[in-house]
């Protein structure tokens, strides 16, 4: 498990949209808070998403998709004084449970915006996505130490009866995962305390993203979620250090 980037989304102020049902679900933390899209296929399907402030990002999640035909990729833009293209939110392959996936936009840089424009051509079909979130990734140079790893909590429980069987109240399974940096320098420590240290650390849904130098492959290397425990930060020697955190997904 190598830990590319980490990203605490900015917040929205508002959400305006054309050919959605329900557009505003897209802001919420909830990925099952649905926004459903292309309800008439003969219109393009628009999303505006309204940052409280202009402000810095480099990375756009939209997630949780799923659809008979969902599209291709989102195109993505913003308006206002500095209106451009950023790209296409592409989907990552491997779809997660209930036929879900991610669509992500790395940016070589990061660009200064507050409006971001999301949409995708007429005749693509009825989809739905749950997740919206941009913001500014922090990047660090190593991906993390050896240790690290991945496993799965079950939410649901089994109890021994009587009769040698078992009384099953299902739940569902998601991701938890601890890994620990290595070696940050100066600035990448400022950089993760100074997200950290934000209100809510461990009560506001961050993204976590592994994958290689050109970043994630697959959705399941794509997590939203919570951070559970955040350990202290030590300095072991001149050029030496380790963090170490441990965070679990959003089902």
């Amino acid at each position: 498990m190598t830990v590319r980037a980490i990203v605490r989304p900015c917040a929205v102020a508002d959400v305006q949209a054309a050919n959605v049902v329900a557009a505003p679900n897209v802001a919420t933390a909830e990925p099952k808070a649905v926004a459903e899209l292309g309800g008439n296929q003969e219109q393009d399907v628009a999303i505006s998403i309204v940052l409280p402030t202009a402000q810095q990002i480099d990375t756009i999640v939209v997630g949780f998709a799923s659809g008979a035909t969902p599209p291709l990729g989102f195109w993505c833009g913003i308006n206002g004084p500095y209106e451009r293209s950023l790209g296409t939110v592409a989907p990552l392959t491997t779809a997660i449970e209930g036929g879900r996936q991610h669509y992500i936009l790395q940016l070589p840089a990061p660009f200064m915006v507050r409006y971001i424009n999301l949409g995708h051509a007429a005749g693509l079909g009825r989809s739905q996505i749950g997740l919206f979130a941009a913001g500014l990734a922090f990047r660090p140079t190593w991906g993390g130490e050896w240790g690290g790893g991945i496993g799965l909590t079950d939410t649901g429980t089994a109890t021994r009866r009587r009769d040698g069987g078992f009384g099953i109240d299902p739940g569902v399974s998601a991701a938890q995962m601890q890994w620990t940096f290595g070696d940050l320098s100066d600035g990448e420590r400022q950089q993760l305390f100074g997200m950290l240290k934000q209100r809510g650390a461990t009560t506001t849904p961050f993204l976590v993203i592994e994958g290689g130098d050109n970043g994630p492959s697959s959705t399941e290397e794509v997590h939203w979620g919570l951070f559970t425990r955040i350990e202290p930060y030590e300095r072991q020697a001149p050029g030496m250090s380790r963090w170490s955190l441990r965070f679990e997904d959003w089902e």
